[in-house]
């Protein structure tokens, strides 16, 4: 049986129901629940309905074929096993929908207030979107056959690595599917075909430094290494190194943070600059374009993901000084959970690109696949060690995926380290 899906708009949830009951019945579920503006028909003034997505089965059509098969005909059953709509009772509805259904009735969602509701509501659905996917996940890994052991010793890898188990279900689906007779392929053939597929999953490129005036925030939260790879970064003869760097510090939060900026551009003999304001960091980085540097780095006050008082400011900096590029900073040796929640956190700002620090004291890189497939983002530089400014690398998916299939990534980093030191060093008129 097919499945019929259509949006609702209603000012309150018991509105939706009765529309959702009168047009696909008692069988309806309840797929999102999301509050948006639209423009009254005869006011011409926005005002906030709520659009309910529901679904039911639609007995009437012809069962079509679909790609997923039997994924989509589980979806099914699940859909049909779930009880018969009826108007929400008191106790069943979640607090954020009864106190946004109040809210909605009795004012116009304008004030603070209604903009927390909205977002406790929408964090319920993304618990409820998540329970979902880890049901749909639990479904795919107990479809996998019994696998043959060169493919169970990678799908082992592949857990002891800390992709998770989504990325490594959909993975393994794949390779059965597109390997016929798996049993019988070279060891080696298999291995490659992981190694294409890992090192796909990973967008990864360098910033190109032949630009001159590039504006470059770097960002990301407490210990992560900001300073440090902004040293590394700067003087470093494989980025910019052979280049005119001025360096900007916002990071007025600790004066320690300062004093150590304040050392490194004096042994590297670049210019630094301090603001306190928005408005005298544009000034600065007015002074140094018109001087002519290739790259203006600015230096960012490292805060708790979790603290959502210092994000604000530094919102109003980059809405004044728009970066060209903004690098987030974020620890090699963070679980995905906390990798994801530090991401979505910092996306109020303008993020371009990655920069995994301390890459090389993780014992799980693959939580960095499971990462770069959920947020698509770029990965452009790793540091591996603290030496300035020789331990820091453009972002290899290649090695990356070799590490977790040899369950050795410290020995890829070192091996690639050794490479790129034993090559001729370039003259560089900057102090290193």
């Amino acid at each position: 049986m097919a499945m019929r899906i259509k949006k609702f708009l209603a000012p309150t949830l018991n509105e939706a129901m009765t529309q959702i009951r009168a047009e696909l019945g008692d069988d309806a579920v309840i797929l999102k629940t999301e509050r948006i503006e639209r423009k009254g028909k005869l006011s011409g003034k926005n005002q906030t309905v709520l659009e309910v997505t529901a679904a039911t089965l639609d007995r009437t059509l012809p069962q079509v074929q679909s790609t997923v098969g039997q994924d989509a005909r589980d979806v099914q059953s699940i859909v049909s096993r779930r009880p018969p709509l009826t108007t929400p009772r008191e106790g069943s509805i979640p607090p954020a929908v009864r106190m946004a259904e109040a809210q909605s009735s009795a004012k116009p969602m304008n004030s603070s207030q209604d903009q927390m509701t909205v977002r406790s509501l929408r964090a319920e659905l993304e618990g409820l979107k998540g329970t979902v996917k880890e049901l749909s996940n639990q479904i795919r890994a107990a479809k996998l056959p019994d696998l043959p052991p060169d493919l169970a010793e990678i799908a082992n890898a592949m857990e002891s690595s800390g992709l998770d188990e989504p990325e490594r279900n959909e993975l393994l689906h794949e390779c059965l599917r597109e390997i016929p007779n798996i049993d019988r392929i070279d060891k080696l053939d298999l291995q490659r075909w992981w190694l294409d597929k890992l090192s796909a999953m990973v967008p990864a490129s360098a910033v190109p430094v032949d630009q001159r005036g590039q504006v470059i925030f770097l960002i990301g939260p407490t210990g992560v290494g900001k300073t440090t790879t902004l040293a590394k970064l700067a003087t470093h003869h494989r980025f910019w190194g052979k280049r005119r760097v001025a360096l900007c510090s916002i990071d007025t939060f600790r004066v320690a943070a300062i004093e150590q900026l304040k050392v490194f551009a004096d042994i590297a003999n670049l210019p630094l600059e301090v603001a306190f304001t928005p408005e005298e960091l544009a000034a600065q980085v007015e002074r140094f374009k018109a001087a002519r540097f290739d790259a203006i780095f600015v230096d960012t006050p490292g805060r708790s993901p979790v603290d959502g008082t210092a994000l604000p400011d530094m919102v109003e900096f980059t809405q004044v000084v728009p970066p060209d590029e903004s690098f987030l900073l974020l620890s090699g040796t963070t679980a995905l959970a906390d990798l994801l929640a530090q991401f979505d956190r910092y996306r109020e700002l303008p993020i371009t690109r990655i920069v995994a620090t301390k890459l090389d004291e993780t014992t799980q890189p693959g939580r960095w696949l499971s990462f770069a497939k959920r947020t698509a983002r770029t990965l452009s530089y790793w540091t591996v060690g603290q030496n300035v400014p020789d331990d820091i690398m453009v972002a290899d998916p290649r090695l990356l995926a070799r590490g977790i299939l040899s369950a050795s990534l410290f020995t890829e980093l070192q091996q690639a380290r050794f490479k790129l030191h034993a090559q001729p060093n370039p003259s560089n008129s900057m102090s290193e």
